[in-house]
Formats: C-alpha cells, sequence, structure tokens
C-alpha cells in the first residue's frame, strides 16, 4: 500500500487539457447561442485541444504481470480531492470521470463511467442505473459562468422565451421590427427551447429600458405583430413608454416625452381636432386602426373628462369643436360640460363672445329634455358686472310695458322697482336675442323659447325677480317698494 503521508503531488498534463479543452467548447456552445463572433474560434480550439489529448491519451503499456491488488490513490484535480481504492490500472479512467462529470446526465451505466464521490466500484457484472442527485456532482460550470456575468446577455440582445410560440413569419418579422426600432438582435427562435431547458433561468428581457432614437414608419401588418410580440408583458406600460401617430398615409411609432399619453379617437374627426388643436403639447392621437383601440387606455369617455377639465370657456373655436364631440351624447353627459363652465359670458361689444352663445344655444337645443336645457340656459348665460354681482339670463324682465298693474286702480313704474343697471342689463339681453334671431343660425324659435320670450312675466314672476333683486343686491327697499311688495303678496296668497 502506498503511504498517504508520504505521497508527492504531481501536476496532470493530461488532465489540466482536459478541462481547458471542455471549458473552451462549452464558451463556443454559449457563443453560437447567443451569436458572438468568436463561436467558431471557440469551437475550433477547444475541439483541437481535446483531439490532441484524446490523441495522446490512447498511448499507454500496461504490465501483464502488474498485481490487481487495489491500493489508495489519491485523486486530486481542479474539482475534487479524494481518496479512491481503485486498481492501479484503473486510475485514469477514474480521473477522466472526475474531469469530465459536470457534462454527463444524472443516470449512469454502471459499465460507463462512474460518479466522482464514489468510495469504490461496483463489484457486480450487470448493468444497472444509479440516479445520483445534481447537487452530488462537481460544481456546474454554467452556474458558474452566470454568476461571473460570462454569460450575461449583451445590451444589443433581447430575450423573451415566451416568443417560442410566434410562427416562423411572425419570428421574422419581430427579430427584424426590433432591431430596426430599438438596434436590439433577439436570440434566434431556434435557440429558445434549449435556453429554456437549462437549469440556470436565464434572464427575460424587459422592456423598461427599450428606447426608439427616431421616428420609425410601420406598416399595419408590422404594428399588429409588435404588439403581439409585448403580448407576455400585457402591454402594461407599452402606450406609456412609445406613441404611435400619422402623418398623412404612414403610421409612426417613436418614444413618448415626458409629459404625453397617447389617445384614440376612432373616426371622430371633430374629436381628433380638437386634441390636435388645443391639446397638441400632450396628447398624441394614434392611427384610426381598430385593433388598436383594446390597447389604449386614453379613449372614449376617459378621454372626454380629460378634455372637459381642461376646456377653454374663452375659445370659441373650442366650443364649437365641443359642440360637434357631444351634439349625439346623453343629456347627462353635456349637462357635465356645461357644469364645468359654470358660466357664459355675453359682452355685447365682444363678436368672440356671440360665438360662444351661438355654440351654447346648438348644444341646448340638442337636448332630449327642453326643459332642463331651458333651466341651464337661464342660469348659464350672464352678463359680467365691474364691482358687483353677474346679472343672469333668468333675471332679465320679459315685460315689453314700462308699468306693472297689481290691481285694476294700482300701477307701478319698473325703474320705481328696479334701479337703472337692472333694466339695462334687461335691455341688452334683449337686443341680443334680436341678433341672435336675425342670425338664423338655428330655429328662431327654439332661440325664443330658450329666452323665454314667447310671454311676458306676470305679476307674480315680477314679484319673484323683484324679491330676488332685493336679497341678491342687498338693497334697502323704498317706500314704493315696499307697497308693492305687500300688496303683491296680498294678492297672490288669494
Amino acid at each position: 500500500m502506498m503511504n498517504k503521508g508520504t505521497s508527492a503531488k504531481k501536476l496532470d498534463i493530461l488532465n489540466l487539457f482536459y478541462s481547458l479543452g471542455a471549458v473552451v467548447i462549452l464558451l463556443g456552445v454559449i457563443a453560437k447561442l447567443l451569436e458572438w463572433e468568436v463561436q467558431d474560434i471557440f469551437m475550433t480550439v477547444g475541439l483541437t485541444m481535446e483531439a490532441i489529448v484524446f490523441g495522446v491519451s490512447s498511448i499507454k503499456y500496461i504490465n501483464k504481470d502488474q498485481s490487481i491488488e487495489k491500493t489508495e490513490f489519491v485523486v486530486d484535480n481542479q474539482f475534487h480531492h479524494e481518496e479512491i481504492a481503485v486498481a492501479p490500472f484503473e486510475t485514469e479512467k477514474v480521473n477522466d470521470q472526475l474531469i469530465h462529470s459536470y457534462v454527463l446526465p444524472q443516470t449512469f451505466q454502471q459499465d460507463e463511467v462512474l460518479p466522482f464521490n464514489s468510495k469504490s466500484f461496483p463489484q457486480s457484472d450487470s448493468t444497472h442505473q444509479i440516479n445520483v442527485p445534481t447537487e452530488q456532482f462537481a460544481p456546474d460550470l454554467l452556474w458558474q459562468l452566470d454568476k461571473l456575468g460570462i454569460i450575461s446577455f449583451p445590451k444589443d440582445i433581447f430575450y423573451q422565451p415566451e416568443w417560442v410560440s410566434l410562427n416562423e413569419q411572425e419570428y421574422q418579422m419581430v427579430s427584424q421590427l426590433f432591431l430596426d426600432l430599438f438596434g436590439k438582435k433577439v436570440v434566434p427562435q431556434k435557440n429558445i427551447p434549449l435556453l429554456k431547458s437549462y437549469e440556470i433561468r436565464l434572464p427575460e428581457s424587459g422592456i423598461g429600458e427599450l428606447v426608439i432614437e427616431q421616428p420609425v414608419a410601420l406598416t399595419n401588418d408590422a404594428l399588429k405583430v409588435l404588439l403581439m410580440a409585448f403580448k407576455p408583458y400585457r402591454y402594461k406600460g407599452f402606450f406609456d413608454q412609445f406613441v404611435l401617430y400619422n402623418e398623412g398615409d404612414v403610421n409612426y411609432i417613436r418614444s413618448a416625452n415626458t409629459n404625453e399619453i397617447q389617445v384614440y379617437v376612432g373616426e371622430h374627426g371633430a374629436l381628433n381636432n380638437y386634441c390636435r388643436l388645443f391639446h397638441a403639447n400632450e396628447l398624441v392621437v394614434s392611427p384610426a386602426l381598430d385593433f388598436l383601440a383594446p390597447f389604449i387606455k386614453m379613449k372614449n369617455e376617459i378621454l372626454l373628462d380629460y378634455i372637459i377639465k381642461r376646456f377653454d370657456k374663452h375659445n370659441w373655436k373650442a366650443y364649437e369643436l365641443m359642440v360637434q364631440i357631444l351634439f349625439d351624447k346623453n343629456d347627462p353627459t353635456k349637462i357635465f360640460f356645461l357644469d364645468k363652465l359654470k358660466s357664459v359670458e355675453y359682452v355685447s361689444d365682444d363678436k368672440d363672445s356671440i360665438k360662444i352663445v351661438q355654440n351654447v344655444i346648438q348644444l341646448l337645443a340638442s337636448f332630449t329634455n327642453k326643459n332642463v336645457a331651458k333651466d341651464i340656459f337661464g342660469k348659464l348665460l350672464i352678463i359680467p358686472q365691474i364691482g358687483m354681482r353677474d346679472f343672469r339670463l333668468e333675471e332679465r324682465l320679459n315685460f315689453s310695458g314700462l308699468k306693472v298693474s297689481v290691481t285694476e286702480d294700482k300701477y307701478f313704474e319698473l325703474n320705481d322697482l328696479f334701479n337703472s343697471v337692472y333694466l339695462n342689463n334687461t335691455e341688452i339681453f334683449n337686443q341680443l336675442l334680436e341678433k341672435l334671431i336675425a342670425l338664423k343660425f338655428i330655429s328662431n324659435d327654439i332661440v325664443a323659447d330658450l329666452f323665454n320670450a314667447n310671454q311676458e312675466d306676470t305679476v307674480k314672476e315680477i314679484f319673484n325677480k323683484y324679491t330676488n333683486y332685493i336679497n341678491k343686491y342687498q338693497v334697502t327697499p323704498s317706500a314704493l317698494q315696499l307697497e308693492f311688495a305687500l300688496l303683491s303678496k296680498q294678492i297672490l296668497s288669494k
């Protein structure tokens, strides 16, 4: 028996070249999968080294008289240091299996290669399988390379294992799109199953760092395939990161700016024009393609809510487009818009203000409930006042005479009941009514009905407007005003 304490260590040259050759071959396989330029060099060098080592190791002399006595042999290589009881002529066989154990499967035939952790060879001549746990093998080389970052994907490689389900034509289009749009190469489709089969889970590429430096033209088919490619990501953030738009008949895609929002308006021309005219800095209108609609959040009621809340109430062109947008909507949606306005100002010497009033009347004319429209208009249309509360249309005196007859023998002058400012505002609204009727932009009956011009105010209506006038403008009633109030209450209470 050899003395373990006195045995000298010696470098095993064949072992060294076996290992180096195997490492180079594995690097060549990885380079082949990732399409590195050095793939052929790695494979050629590694296979050449292995061929030379196998050739040299085949030359071996055996002493026929050598005893078959088993001895204690120290196996020492870059992976293991163990004592194994072997026959002298089997020493090199054991050493070989230690070197190559990291590339062998977990199931072995007894008459082939034995696992390195066996303390002795099986004595039975029968052939059977031995299952060995993965952790008993030499360290997994791929795992070590991954830990060291050697097999980490470079920045120009994009890997998504779910794309294996795409057909060949779709995958080719995805590959070309990623190269044209993002400057990224994708892992060849035929290699995806092999990469997925590794025990080491390769990192999937995300879309967060994808950037399109310059706008790129895309066909409709290319857009469909692009959305299909991002389906594994459930489209989360896609239209936050990129925007689609068209110029003429050409569709373009680019990275979104910080404040930009992708919107879908379909074939709605007025909504398209509104977004482009008044929200061009933040809203990017997508091409009117039906297959895009499910993937864009900002559309329909969400988009309408957005533009209503940011409506410019002083721009008559905005009113014109908004009327076209809302004309076919239901009454609650129109009311929501008009409530957001709070008021519509009319200034007699401002040409734009009468255009605004025209558009509001057109929208009110589309209401299903005409009484609701009339009530809204009375509260909405105002004449702005300096230093006092605005004068509303519902305060207007719809009365042609100068005197109000409470009883057969008792009359009150209007200028005794209301001040000159109030009467002047009433006259301004009367003049506005005449201007609107003269424009003939809509049926005169509709305009007259909204102004309640078809019938004069009754004593009750004048009394209600007088009471509102005293309270709203905090007027101290005169003797005549008090007399009118008392007499009107007596008459109306009967």
